[in-house]
């Protein structure tokens, strides 16, 4: 009798221990999906200080203090920045 309840103690404690396993390799996983999209934020970031930083420069380069992207759109920059050379 002993030896039946140690034995489905045991069993118990297994399926408790892989269940565990389990969860926490479903917490890491959700860790490192959450981790990429922070580096993908932190990317973006600077990508977009980068281009604040790109326009300003623009700005004093060209002497066009009103420079920003929605004057520009998709315009290519020789054509938004009179003072650069067209090619």
């Amino acid at each position: 009798m002993v030896v039946e309840t140690a034995t489905e103690q045991l069993e118990e404690s297994q399926a408790q221990f892989e269940q565990t396993e389990l969860e926490i390799d479903q917490v890491r996983a959700q860790l490192a999906d959450y981790q990429q999209a922070l580096d993908a934020q932190q990317t973006r970031a600077l990508q977009y200080q980068q281009a604040i930083a790109a326009l300003e420069k623009a700005k004093t380069l060209c002497g066009l203090a009103d420079l920003s992207v929605k004057k520009c759109g998709r315009l290519p920059s020789r054509i938004c920045c009179p003072c650069r050379k067209s090619y």
